[in-house]
């Protein structure tokens, strides 16, 4: 092995693939992430959810593809892996015991985020969602006509069901990693990938350039939905000018993708075009701040934190106490009044699917009335952790996101 490949990186392809490739694929991937599941200190109350490492696996991969994989030929090249700092964030894993520390694929907090908004967008939980599903992203956000883009096979190949030895085409669905390529784009567009999904998705004739004619397509819409909620509008002549004179076009009248990947106000100009609440976010503030947040440490970082403290704060209506969440359990850090006065306790999980089960659950576990609120519980299900003292004074918890 050390006498063929000289380096780190055709070591690593020579291992994954078992020898069988001098490339990468997805699958090869899968008993590595697996191991981090099994094995990381940071990842050890994922050990008994066993029905999520599926999910965290194919997540972190994904994201893996989406970052290294610049040729999207969904093949990981040893050029591609040696100017990618994925093995260094391996390597970085041995040493580093908290997982979000690794903000670089395998993140739990970004995997919790990513997974959550693909969970309640696809309601029939088949692992798959459609155009009516990707509507409802983050308030109907996105444009009818970027949606249609979408779907139409600039950036997905339709979802794939296997059957046996068969694989059935699924058209008009986005599978899970679709969605989180979908996501990562969304949530950073000056990301050199998330330029290329956009700009794909607006290259409607697929020449290279993005002509007047596909940004008054794109733009149209957004003209009629802020008429028709009242807001003050700009004629598309008027955007254009802005447009044109944020990105400076080598060629005068239409716009090639290494024109908007040398602008650093990229995320500005296809805002602009196809999402209506973040357009409506940047006009709203410092025309600059958007590139101070990009060339600050971390951008899809920062998102994912705050999704993160925002899903963590969704659960707190449902049990009427605050929650640290992790998946697959909900640390309560509960007061007990004794001798020495008052201390903090964090014990046992006791499972629960429904609000029914939940209030059982608690009363069985507390001589005390707790506070649940009368909302539905929703899914998945979740764990809380109680304290089975009768001497409970008071039930409260922190969020903890370190």
């Amino acid at each position: 092995l050390t006498i063929i490949h000289h380096d780190v990186a055709s070591k690593f392809i020579r291992i994954v693939t078992r020898k069988l490739r001098n490339n990468i694929l997805p699958e090869d991937l899968i008993p590595l992430v697996q191991d981090v599941v099994e094995t990381h200190p940071g990842l050890t109350f994922l050990k008994e959810a066993t029905e999520f490492h599926s999910r965290y696996v194919h997540t972190v991969i994904a994201r893996i593809f989406y970052c290294v994989n610049r040729s999207w030929s969904g093949k990981i090249s040893l050029a591609e892996l040696r100017r990618s700092n994925l093995l260094a964030v391996i390597a970085i894993l041995e040493q580093e015991e908290d997982i979000n520390q690794v903000t670089a694929y395998f993140s739990y907090e970004h995997f919790y985020v990513i997974y959550c908004k693909f969970w309640e967008l696809d309601r029939d939980h088949d692992l798959f969602i459609d155009k009516m599903d990707l509507t409802r992203h983050n308030d109907h956000a996105l444009s009818t006509r970027m949606i249609e883009r979408i779907f139409s096979g600039a950036v997905t190949r339709g979802g794939k069901i296997k059957s046996g030895n068969n694989v059935q085409q699924l058209e008009d669905k986005m599978s899970y990693t679709e969605f989180v390529w979908f996501l990562l784009s969304e949530e950073d567009k000056n990301h050199p990938t998330a330029t290329e999904y956009w700009f794909r998705c607006m290259d409607l004739d697929g020449d290279g350039y993005l002509s007047m004619y596909e940004l008054e397509y794109f733009y149209e819409e957004q003209l009629r939905r802020m008429e028709a909620i009242g807001l003050e509008t700009l004629p598309f002549e008027d955007c254009l000018c802005q447009m044109l004179d944020m990105i400076h076009p080598v060629t005068p009248g239409k716009i090639s993708l290494n024109d908007l990947k040398k602008c650093k106000m990229t995320s500005i100009f296809f805002d602009t075009f196809f999402n209506l609440e973040k357009y409506l976010d940047h006009e709203q503030r410092d025309p600059f701040a958007s590139t101070r947040d990009h060339d600050a440490d971390g951008h899809e970082h920062r998102s994912a934190r705050v999704s993160y403290k925002k899903q963590n704060r969704r659960l707190r209506p449902y049990l009427g106490v605050h929650s640290s969440l992790l998946f697959g359990t909900v640390r309560i850090l509960v007061y007990t009044k004794g001798e020495c006065g008052h201390s903090m306790a964090l014990c046992s999980s006791v499972p629960f699917h429904t609000e029914g089960q939940l209030k059982a659950n608690m009363h069985a576990n507390t001589s005390t009335d707790t506070l649940v609120s009368e909302r539905p519980f929703r899914d998945p299900p979740w764990q809380l952790a109680l304290h089975s003292s009768s001497e409970i004074t008071s039930l409260w918890s922190r969020v903890s996101l370190c």
